[in-house]
């Protein structure tokens, strides 16, 4: 979430820096894959870009969102709420050319569990009026509390067990050995 330009916890740099950074590690990544992929250099206009934003965020967040994705990637960028993004996704990988394959009036029921809250909906693709594609949300329940509450929680046990495995502290102790919580304070 953004904070303003206030300092995050510990780190020395406001949110919205580390937030743009990451956008921008990632747009790096992706145009490195698909240049790969096709053999060619590809630069980040070529790209129809799509950013998910949590339904829960409030306005302001959506805002400041919007606007590093815009400023990261391009003006152009399709900012999605979270439930259009693994709809998008799943036309993206239903062709194997990589390829979105839209089908008029098509209807999709998308459950998005996060880090605290499930998102339900039913998203209908259709054109707009000038014949451009479009996800319509049809119905929805955005942020209810139900399922995925610790998920960020055992994420980042996942990521520490990973990192640390096999290694061995400065006094002597196997992280591998250690609890969950006890290998969180350690790290």
């Amino acid at each position: 979430l953004y904070y303003g330009n206030e300092n995050y916890g510990c780190l020395d740099f406001p949110l919205f820096l580390i937030i743009k950074t990451f956008l921008r590690v990632m747009k790096i990544e992706c145009l490195e894959l698909e240049s790969e992929r096709l053999g060619r250099k590809v630069n980040k206009e070529e790209i129809l870009w799509g950013v998910t934003i949590p339904s829960i965020w409030s306005d302001e967040n959506k805002r400041v969102m919007v606007n590093l994705a815009h400023e990261v990637f391009t003006r152009e960028t399709r900012i999605l709420s979270e439930p259009e993004g693994p709809l998008v996704y799943s036309l993206l990988v239903a062709n194997a050319q990589g390829r979105v394959e839209y089908e008029e009036g098509r209807v999709t029921f998308v459950v998005d569990m996060g880090g605290g809250t499930t998102d339900i909906c039913l998203m209908r693709e259709s054109k707009n009026e000038e014949g451009k594609w479009q996800v319509e949300m049809v119905a929805h329940t955005d942020g209810q509390a139900a399922g995925g509450n610790d998920i960020d929680n055992d994420f980042i046990i996942y990521l520490l067990r990973r990192i640390s495995r096999g290694q061995i502290s400065d006094s002597g102790v196997s992280y591998d050995s250690l609890s969950d919580d006890d290998l969180l304070d350690a790290l």
